[in-house]
């Protein structure tokens, strides 16, 4: 039996306390750890980030959990939530840096293109295109809200990894799912109503 079933992975780089407050507030208990026999127990790992794409790829290799996280997503037993940079790390390489990334998820991180009308970065509240219906939620109604602060945005190679997509300038990936890997380009833990909202489908994968 998993005693914390939620972990959040404290890798230096990530929102670790305002993403386990917003748990919290919906009603699920959550551990902040780098740990492996920690996280190792849980059953839905959440993988914050802010910052450079290689810092956050040099802090997981220094706290040992850049293998620990490739072998959990091949377990088939552990969701795994990327947020923001967290969702960057999950694929293979970035523009950003020169580190290869987690190979989680194919494809790669790219930056916005210059443009006076679409200023990078990418700051403030945008809708999320759900054609997975993945989002879908009677409290949530047309398209679904987030709050995003980003330059990069990822490059998915297999579609059927996409969940929702963003208009800036033009459409960009916004939310992925391979199996139990998910990863949100947006910042849930700032999004409010729709953040809880995704939070609450996220947690309610759990086992009983």
């Amino acid at each position: 039996m998993r005693k914390n079933k939620i972990c959040i992975i404290d890798h230096g780089v990530g929102n670790n306390k305002s993403v386990k407050s917003i748990i919290n507030h919906i009603g699920y208990q959550c551990t902040i750890s780098n740990d492996i026999k920690v996280l190792d127990d849980a059953e839905l790992l959440i993988l914050p980030g802010v910052g450079s794409f290689d810092a956050g790829i040099k802090s997981l290799h220094d706290l040992n959990l850049f293998e620990f996280l490739k072998s959990k997503s091949e377990d088939g037993n552990t969701i795994i939530l990327g947020i923001c940079l967290g969702m960057q790390l999950l694929f293979d390489s970035s523009e950003e840096g020169k580190l290869d990334g987690l190979g989680i998820i194919a494809g790669s991180v790219k930056k916005f293109p210059e443009n006076k009308d679409y200023p990078v970065p990418h700051i403030g509240w945008n809708k999320v295109i759900d054609s997975s219906g993945f989002f879908e939620s009677n409290d949530i109604k047309y398209y679904p809200r987030f709050y995003f602060v980003h330059s990069y945005y990822v490059d998915c190679q297999d579609q059927s990894n996409i969940l929702g997509v963003t208009e800036y300038g033009s459409k960009f990936t916004s939310a992925v799912k391979k199996d139990k890997i998910i990863g949100v380009q947006f910042h849930p833990e700032k999004s409010h109503g729709c953040g809880m909202l995704l939070f609450k489908k996220i947690c309610g994968m759990l086992s009983d």
